[in-house]
Formats: C-alpha cells, structure tokens, sequence
C-alpha cells in the first residue's frame, strides 16, 4: 500500500508539475499584456480578497473534509455521507448568497475600509470583487467533489482536467485581450471552473457518489458533523487571511507596480506549493492516518520519514535551481509589456528570498496535517495562529525598513520556527534522527545556494537561455552528487530502473 501511495504521489506530482508549466505561461502572458499596470494589481488585490474570503468562512472545513467524509462513510454507510455531503453544499450556497447580498448593500464600505480607496478607483476594486464572488460556490463544489472521489481512489481525474482546462485559459487570455482587456483574466478563470465541475459531476454520477440534497429541517444538523470537525481550523485560517490583507495593504502603500512585482516574485514557490499540498493531503496523509489508526508504529515511521525524504529531494532541486536562475527565469516570464530590467532585477532578488522561505513553508505543510491525523487539531490550530502572528507583527515592524523583502523573510523565518516545534510534538518513534537528518538537510541546502551565488559571480552568457540552460546543467550535476548525503542516492535509483532494459548510468 505504501508503494502504490507513493506511486501516486509521484505521478500527481508529474501532472501537476505539467500544469505548473501552464500556469507560469499564464503569468508571462498576463505579464506581456498587464505588466505591473493598476488593473492588475487590482485584480490581485481583489483575487486575495476571494482567497481570503474563502479561507476564513469554507476552507477550513473543505480541507479536512475528505478524513470525516471516510470516517462517515466507514462507520455509517455511503449514503449517509453523501446525505451529510449535500447538506453541507446546501449551508455553503446559502453562506455563498448572504456575501453576495451583504456586498450589494455594504460592497463599497468595507473595501474602502479595507483598501483606503475612493472615487472611481473604489468602484473599480467593487466591480472586480463582485464579479469573483461567485466562483467561491464553484470552487467550494469541485474541492468537495474532489474530495469524494479521492475518497473513493479515484485520483487522476481532476488533475488530468485541470491540466487541459490551463490550455483553455491560455488561449483565453492570449487571444481575449485584445478584445476584453482585464477581463479576460475572468473568463478565463470562471471557465476552468465550469469545465472542472462539469467534468467532476460526470464522474460522481458515474461512481454514484453523486451528493444527496434534501432541503428539510435537519439539513443543517446532517451538515454539522463536517462543520464541527472544522471548527478548529477557523482560528488560524482566519488569522492567516488577516495576515494576507495587511501584506496587501502594506505592499500596496509603497507605491505603485509593488503588488504586482511581489506577486510575479512568489508565483513560483506559490505554484509549486500547490503541487506539494495537493500530493500530501490526497495521498501521503491518509496513508500514515491509516498507519496511525491501526497502531502500525513501524510503518508509520518508515511511511514518515520516506516521505520526508521524498520532499527534501524535491526541495532540494526546486530550491537551489529556481535561486541561481531567478533573473534568468523571470527574464524569460515576465520581460513583456511595461516590465523593466530594473523590475526584473527587484523581483529576481525576491525569488531568491521567497525560495530560501519555501524550504520553510514545505516543511510545515508537511507535518502539519501528520499533527491533525494524530487528532493533535487544537495543538495544530494554536500553532497555527501564532505563526501568523508572528508574522504580522515582524511585517508591520520592519515594512518600513527592508519593504518588500521584508515578506518573504517573515514567512521563511516563522513557518521554520513552527514547524520545529510541531515535530518536537507529534508522536513518533526516532524523533532524534529525524531532527539530525533535517538539521543536515538544510545544512546541506544552504551550502547549494553558496555554490549557487558562486556560479553567478563567475557565470554569465549574453543569451538568456543558454545561461539557463548551462547554469541549470551545472547545478543539477552538483545536487545529483549531494543527494547520497540526504538519505537518497538518485543514480543508483535510476540504475535500478535502467537494469529492467540492460541499461545503466
């Protein structure tokens, strides 16, 4: 079982990674045709404000939705989730339909609040805000149905979907521009969304798993059960969004272009987060919540500290080749339109500093959820909101002195703290060695980003991507070289795989 989650886990990560590549094409198109103009800061600004609102009122529950979603369908019956499961959707389309009136009527008062703006400006941020507004329903329904038929082991499906619905939005924004501007960013974003869903009904109906919905009097009690088993995520969900308003707001007062140049900066680590999250909450958490439940104490183990290591393998070329090639590949991505040299260098030197936190972040992301299905939420939700905290106070503190390098310091420095103490928390045996293997881990990996720095001093072409494509040889020989020092020989892999066809490196 742990071979075929790992098996899945990296062909998800295949997938995703292909759709990262669309996606980053996306961002240089949208670079060539919006660079760093008030429009698109504004549709940054206003995009956050949908994340945010979906976070602090329907993620905190959808995230943890598919371990309650078993632990119903194992102890009751399928059809009693999928009763439980329409249910909830009804409480969010009602939840989805107060924001929509409760920004009709008072829409304008709070992003004036919010954002300092008035005048045109501040219809403008209220027509962009309004017209997201009602992706939260559509967003909330395909992490739902994900969910259920992941549940079910049917994993490829909506990364496959996603994965050529990013083509669809390619296409978009690239040839819809010229006629709609901005907007296109919209249509582009709202048809993913019609496609996934479409394509996840499809196949709920097939499976039939398809979500009951009974509109009765106990719809919202057949709803609690999911509700109540999320409430403890509220806290540092809510405090998280907090904390993504303020950045914006600071950001936002340095002047214009800010939003955009920190936004192009973290993209990448942003994407590939998402790549991250969606392999470990879909295959590698329930494999070790099923090892913990069945007191499988060795397997867990083994099942941790292989993951661990599978993640600081990523980590370990993602980290060192996006630091040395940061002007190189925002160069490439987002050198159109009104985005200058000196622009491409302000935000290369952000990539740097937002691959160094994403070292951090993954380690974070990663034992977090092994604390929830250790059933350690309120440990996890406290932890959670002190990060935050932390973070909010070291941006409002030293915004004014280190501006926008201050952010990517502030996530890298709290989310590494906090993720040292959630491993000193969980229950896990050899805890000791786990500790060592991290320390020399990244150790290791600040030694690749010396190595990098060295290569960049003494390394340069006047062609950008044969610069690329040579600097990313040399590192990529380096790590491969470092890797036996992590626990993983990546060659004597490869030859393993190789002497199936009587080949070898």
């Amino acid at each position: 079982m742990a071979i075929s989650s790992r098996k899945i886990s990296l062909n998800i990560f295949i997938i995703k990674a292909l759709t990262l590549v669309i996606n980053l094409l996306i961002v240089s198109v949208s670079a060539k045709y919006f660079g760093l103009s008030l429009d698109r800061d504004i549709w940054i600004i206003a995009t956050a404000f949908i994340v945010n609102l979906n976070n602090t009122f329907f993620n905190p529950i959808s995230d943890v939705f598919r371990i309650k979603y078993v632990q119903v369908k194992e102890e009751e019956s399928v059809q009693s989730a999928l009763i439980k499961t329409g249910s909830l959707l009804l409480v969010y389309t009602i939840m989805v339909i107060l924001l929509v009136v409760i920004f009709f009527f008072y829409g304008k008062n709070i992003i004036h609040s919010l954002f300092t703006v008035d005048g045109l400006l501040l219809n403008r941020y209220c027509l962009f805000v309004n017209i997201l507004l009602y992706s939260i329903l559509f967003t909330q329904f395909t992490s739902i149905g994900i969910g259920i038929l992941n549940a079910n082991n049917i994993f490829y499906i909506p990364e496959i979907t996603s994965f050529f619905t990013s083509f669809f939005n390619l296409g978009i924004i690239y040839f819809g521009t010229s006629y709609i501007g901005i907007f296109s960013l919209y249509v582009g974003q709202y048809f993913n969304l019609l496609i996934l869903s479409l394509v996840i009904i499809y196949f709920l109906r097939k499976n039939k798993l398809l979500p009951i919905f009974k509109w009765n009097k106990t719809f919202i009690s057949q709803a609690k059960v999911f509700i109540v088993f999320g409430i403890p995520f509220y806290f540092p969900y809510i405090v998280g969004q907090i904390n993504s308003l303020i950045e914006k707001s600071l950001s936002n007062k340095m002047g214009v272009g800010i939003v955009s140049m920190i936004d192009y900066a973290q993209k990448f680590t942003l994407l590939f987060q998402v790549v991250f999250t969606s392999i470990i909450l879909t295959v590698i958490i329930p494999q070790l919540t099923k090892n913990f439940y069945r007191k499988e104490w060795e397997e867990y183990y083994t099942s941790f500290y292989n993951y661990l290591k599978f993640i600081i393998l990523i980590v370990s070329f993602f980290v060192p080749l996006l630091y040395l090639n940061a002007y190189e590949i925002n160069y490439i991505f987002f050198k159109k339109g009104v985005v200058s040299i000196s622009n491409i260098e302000q935000i290369s030197h952000l990539t740097k500093l937002y691959s160094i936190s994403f070292i951090a972040i993954c380690l974070y992301v990663y034992i977090s959820p092994v604390m929830i299905s250790q059933l350690k939420n309120k440990q996890q939700a406290v932890l959670g909101v002190l990060t935050q905290i932390g973070i909010i106070i070291f941006n409002c503190y030293f915004y004014k002195l280190y501006y926008q390098f201050t952010f990517p310091v502030s996530i890298g420095l709290f989310h590494l703290l906090i993720a040292f103490i959630m491993l000193y928390i969980i229950s896990i045996h050899n805890k000791k060695k786990i500790f060592l293997y991290l320390f020399k881990s990244i150790l290791l990996l600040i030694l690749l980003l010396v190595i990098g720095e060295i290569i960049n001093h003494f390394i340069h072409f006047n062609n950008i991507y044969f610069s690329l494509l040579f600097k990313t040889g040399i590192m990529s020989v380096i790590i491969l070289a470092f890797t036996p020092l992590l626990g993983i020989n990546v060659l004597f892999y490869f030859n393993q795989h190789l002497n199936k066809w009587n080949l070898k490196i």
